[in-house]
């Protein structure tokens, strides 16, 4: 009888052990797969504020294409304004009725031979659609407020220029459950080029892409 109880007892507690191990390896379990939810559900917000953030690049590529177009359509305007003007001023210079030093668009005009000057309009042309352009795409992206998501912050975070063209760096973000991604492209703009022509007319050439992207980068995820 004495043997039979001591049976007993060996076999509960050889059954608490087994509960116990059982116990253990399903919180174990338990665990790795709510930590494998976990993962997984970050990676899919990871993604998908990668995505996110490249929209917001995008964007900023179609308002420098905005821009780039109401750019060279104010520097045409300005351009045949001083051209009209330039003209108007040679002939009262060769009628007698102003001087020379007195006109505002000797810049444009020869001292000597009293004609148009060719180079000093290309230069102004220059000038005017970048500084119009810089004006107009920096406005754009500081009243950015993204049709996508209103949580895309977009910006601009460098700008350098070289002959005939610009690099514009931009810098998009976006943040979601708590996981930020940044991303961060260049957008180099290329100059429309003035080609002057005899009876002081004028065409505009614009190159093949105007506005094209170069190195994107992501510059933080977490």
């Amino acid at each position: 009888m004495e043997s039979l109880k001591r049976d007993n007892g060996g076999i509960l507690i050889l059954l608490v052990y087994v509960i116990a191990i059982v116990l253990l390896l399903g919180t174990t379990v338990m665990a790795t797969t709510v930590m494998s939810y976990k993962m997984r559900l970050s990676n899919v917000t990871y993604v998908s504020n990668a995505y996110l953030s490249d929209a917001g690049l995008d964007e900023a590529n179609a308002l420098a294409i905005l821009s780039y177009e109401q750019a060279a359509s104010e520097t045409i305007e300005h351009i045949t304004e001083i051209i009209e003007g330039t003209i108007h001023s040679i002939d009262r210079i060769n009628n007698g009725e102003k001087s020379y030093v007195l006109s505002p668009y000797r810049e444009y005009i020869h001292p000597l031979d009293l004609t148009l000057l060719p180079d000093e309009i290309k230069i102004e042309f220059q000038s005017h659609f970048n500084q119009t352009f810089r004006d107009c795409y920096a406005g754009m992206i500081n009243d950015f407020d993204s049709r996508i998501d209103a949580d895309i912050k977009v910006r601009i975070t460098r700008i350098s220029s070289t002959t005939g063209k610009s690099a514009y760096s931009i810098e998009s973000t976006y943040k979601a459950k708590g996981i930020t991604r940044k991303n961060g492209v260049d957008l180099i703009i290329a100059y429309p080029q003035i080609s002057l022509g005899d009876g002081y007319m004028f065409d505009i050439v614009h190159q093949d892409v105007s506005v094209s992207r170069s190195n994107w980068r992501v510059l933080y995820g977490q």
